[in-house]
């Protein structure tokens, strides 16, 4: 089932044999459509009668602002309301996850406590907690500088509750505290009850996220991705290039190494470049300059505005008029039952400690299979991939390189706390957006998000998926090698069908084209793709006889639009003619559109061809003209560059199209794609200047990684490609990218199944869901192929059998026949009409070879051969002689004259 085209309300909730009840909440400013993909991720996996979805929707939009306790309370419930529904129909739900994201990572864990507090818990089985880009420690900049004291001034005063409660300005109840430090604190119920859920795990951007930066998301002492140019990033293998190895995820380089890095990134950096990179500052300073004092301005009116409206929902809320009875939640001791709980744990294991060293071993040993592990067991084992990072990068690295930012006390407090329950931390590197901190969950369907896709084109988007939800209901440990993000992922692969899918992925991570220096000469080359040439040859077959073959710019392209009987004048207008109508239009409505222009196009004088062509375009009413090309987008305009396009043609061109490349780019609606196709079209010029970009090229090469960074529009992708693209491969790219992205790899909906790059693991933006079905696709086709193989086989030998014994009969038969015929005719040639049978053996036709003695006396045998013959003693003449024209008559086949001739001297001496 596609799950991808589902809506949020079709992937919530559940069927009343789901035992298990996943929550989802969102994060600051958001609503219940941020976790959208991740919804329908989920539900590809899981369906309504195994997963109970929900989508927190009371904590939406503004009322964000209220802060998270207040947002906690409405998350608990929203949850006890579903429960409480889910039973009241009969259902029984009998497990629980929860996934966060940004800000409703923290009112998850407040909803958490208050669960825990209200013994709701208790009743169910915990599974798995996930938070993506949550601040676990407030989003306060550790930062001395200047701008970074404004923002923790500003941002602290312009969130209502929620400002605060994240800078950490607040204080929490009468705990004295903020409540991030509150929510980690180990005698809490907030920990308390995270403590219940047999995992834990959490996903952090490395970089870019400009909202919850990494040390807060991964809760880290340091935040070693800083100085990228200084470091070595180590991905989990199979999920390279996104999801960072939570043992070992960066390597520092020494000087020479970090000094060789920032050379070579400089020498990627062409002085255009550079150039460019200055302009574009300066653009941004200029907007700045202008756009920043309304931008405030207007902030802070809406800042005011959101405050005041929250404070008052705040009220309501707390006085239990917004639907909430908040004496329920208010009532609840923040530290009662941990206090109770602590005690009787901190006695066991005292008393665990007085064991001998094997049975308190084993007692550990048993604990770290146990589902309900104890605080002071997980204490014990404590953050162990923490730790190990920080073991492993403490080795010649310098003082400066590990140094510890300058958090609060309070964080410091909380990172310990936090790491004491034990969690898989995974970086995630999301390269394609300046802002990862949408991207890591899809906040909204946008190609540059595809590397955070939960559903969706990529190999990489799909591990991430994968790594969420596979966890969901697996009750395996978390995976510590490299095997990947978790040890469920790792059962999932080992016992299913898609065991293949690691050993077609590719071993070594995709180059794109990138700059380097020549060794011997020191030029600056661009090396290509490391893949190119096979992802172009199995293109190349599919478009020829494989899946994508039979595309509509086969027969509906632009250079075939052109009559054949028309001149080669008019067929050059032609081609120039179906490129301008081309654009944003599809290549069956322009080719109507042609074939309309090309019949109803009036003359442009009396006794002259109607048509397309020049003159009869100079001379068409722009109103006709308009209407007959009326299916084609944006036709006003197009009609208005035709008119404007012919009278350029006829008085600066000689009424023919231009011969030069910048000649087509000066007429109106004609730019560089349409020029360099029209240059290299048979029906044009036939010259091959460039390589023709349309938005199935830009696109297709972008989801392949062949440009990096990806490129932003068909005119910086034709650049790109031009500069290590072979030039005899030109032409050809354009018609085979686009009728693959016609039939394959559409713009909605791609048929990654049908595709043989996401088939052979060639693609990294292919749908991993699509890619397995069409795994699973061709084994069943080639199982039957190879059944229907050993059938034909096996009647092969049947045949090949039943003919050797046919053959030996035949042969058999044959000589049987050959046998009969020749008996019948010696009996034929010794046959007497009216007489006994006599028995003779052949003549020879030599008579040399004739032996015997013949006597002719009355009464005696004839003797001839040795072989005795009985003849009546008397004969007439008239016997005589019909047995001579017999014998000759019966003889013809096996005997010669010389026989004939002998007979008639035995008749003679017998007469």
């Amino acid at each position: 089932m596609d799950t991808s085209k589902l809506t949020l309300e079709e992937c919530s909730g559940g069927s009343l044999e789901a035992d298990h009840l996943c929550v989802l909440v969102h994060g600051l400013w958001g609503n219940p459509s941020h976790m959208l993909s991740v919804a329908q991720s989920l539900r590809a996996q899981y369906p309504r009668d195994k997963l109970h979805l929900l989508v927190a929707k009371r904590n939406s939009g503004s009322f964000t602002y209220d802060g998270i306790e207040t947002g906690g309370e409405r998350v608990c419930h929203e949850i006890e309301e579903e429960l409480e529904e889910v039973k009241s129909k009969g259902g029984k739900i009998t497990k629980i996850s929860i996934v966060g994201y940004s800000l409703g990572g923290l009112v998850a864990r407040y909803a958490i406590g208050l669960l825990f507090a209200r013994g709701v818990l208790d009743k169910l089985e915990c599974m798995n907690f996930t938070a993506f880009a949550s601040p676990f420690l407030g989003v306060r900049s550790p930062h001395g500088r200047t701008l970074s004291r404004m923002y923790n001034a500003l941002g602290a005063r312009t969130l209502s509750v929620s400002g605060q409660q994240l800078f950490g300005v607040d204080k929490f109840r009468d705990t004295g505290k903020p409540l991030v430090a509150v929510l980690a604190d180990p005698k809490s119920i907030f920990m308390s009850g995270l403590a219940r859920f047999k995992r834990r795990t959490l996903y952090a951007n490395v970089v870019n996220d400009r909202t919850a930066v990494y040390y807060t998301t991964s809760f880290s002492r340091t935040d070693p991705f800083t100085d990228l140019e200084g470091i070595k990033v180590n991905y989990v293998k199979g999920y390279e290039d996104v999801i960072l190895d939570p043992v070992d995820p960066v390597t520092y380089l020494d000087h020479e190494e970090k000094t060789k890095a920032k050379h070579a990134s400089k020498l990627r950096q062409s002085i255009g470049a550079r150039v460019k990179k200055q302009l574009r500052k300066l653009g941004l300073f200029v907007v700045f300059t202008i756009m920043i004092p309304i931008g405030v301005t207007a902030y802070l009116i809406n800042a005011a505005v959101q405050t005041i409206r929250s404070s008052r929902r705040v009220k309501l809320h707390e006085q239990g008029l917004a639907g909430i009875n908040t004496e329920n939640f208010r009532k609840l001791s923040l530290w009662k039952i941990k206090e109770i709980r602590d005690a009787v744990e901190d006695a066991y294991d005292e008393l665990n400690n007085s064991s001998s060293n094997g049975s308190a071993q084993l007692e550990e040993e048993e604990d770290d299979d146990d589902d309900d592990l104890t605080a002071a067991t997980r204490r014990r084992r404590g953050s162990r991939m923490f730790d190990n990072f920080q073991r492993k990068n403490s080795r010649g690295v310098s003082k400066e390189e590990q140094q510890t930012l300058a958090l609060a006390p309070y964080q410091f407090e909380a990172i310990k706390a936090l790491d004491s329950l034990g969690w898989n931390k995974y970086g995630v590197y999301i390269h394609n957006v300046r802002h990862s901190h949408a991207a890591i969950i899809e906040r909204m369907k946008r190609e540059d998000f595809a590397e955070g896709r939960p559903n969706g084109a990529t190999v990489t988007r799909k591990r991430k998926r994968t790594s969420t939800t596979t966890t969901l209901a697996s009750t395996t440990k978390p995976l510590k090698t490299e095997a990947g993000p978790s040890s469920s992922r790792r059962t999932r692969t080992t016992t299913t069908s898609d065991q293949d899918t690691d050993t077609t992925r590719r071993a070594n991570p995709r180059k794109a084209a990138r700059k380097t220096t020549n060794p011997s000469t020191g030029e600056s080359i661009v090396s290509p793709p490391s893949d190119w040439e096979e992802i172009y040859r199995l293109i190349k077959e599919m478009r020829l006889s494989g899946p994508a073959a039979n595309a509509a710019v086969d027969t509906m392209g632009c250079e075939r639009l052109a009559s054949p009987q028309a001149s080669p004048r008019d067929r050059r207008f032609h081609t120039l003619v179906a490129l301008m109508l081309s654009s944003q239009t599809k290549d069956t409505v322009n080719a109507e559109a042609m074939i309309r222009l090309k019949n109803e196009l009036p003359p442009y004088e009396e006794g002259k061809p109607p048509g397309l062509n020049l003159e009869n375009m100079l001379a068409v009413d722009p109103a006709l003209l308009n209407q007959l090309i009326g299916k084609v987008g944006f036709h006003n305009n197009k009609t208005k560059y035709l008119k404007q396009a012919a009278l350029l043609l006829r008085d600066n061109h000689n009424s023919d199209i231009p011969t030069t490349l910048e000649g087509l780019m000066s007429l109106p609606g004609v730019g560089p794609k349409m020029a360099h196709l029209c240059m290299g079209a048979e029906n044009g010029w036939n010259k091959v200047t460039g390589i023709g970009v349309d938005v199935h090229v830009h696109r297709i090469t972008n989801l392949w990684g062949w440009q990096s960074p990806p490129t932003k529009t068909p005119e910086e992708t034709r650049l790109a490609l031009e500069s290590w693209l072979p030039r005899d491969k030109w032409k050809e790219i354009n018609w085979l990218l686009v009728g693959f992205g016609q039939k394959v790899c559409l713009p909605v909906g791609r048929k990654c199944g049908d595709c043989e790059l996401g088939l052979r693991g060639l693609c990294k933006s292919a749908e991993r869901k699509k890619v397995l079905e069409g795994r699973r696709r061709v084994k069943v086709e080639v199982k039957e192929e190879v059944c229907l193989k050993k059938v034909e086989d096996e009647e092969a030998d049947v045949k090949i059998e039943s003919g050797d014994e046919g053959v030996k009969m035949e042969e058999e038969e044959r000589k049987v026949v050959l046998k009969i015929e020749e008996e019948d005719i010696v009996m034929e040639t010794t046959e007497v009409v009216d007489e006994e049978p006599v028995s003779v053996k052949k003549f020879e036709d030599d008579e040399e070879e004739r032996k015997g003695v013949v006597k002719m006396e009355e009464g005696e045998d004839v003797v001839m051969n040795s072989t005795e013959v009985d003849i009546p003693v008397k004969e007439s003449e008239d016997d005589k002689e019909e047995d001579k024209k017999m014998v000759v008559k019966k003889s013809e086949d096996v005997t010669d004259s010389s026989f004939i001739k002998k007979e008639e001297d035995d008749v003679k001496m017998e007469s």
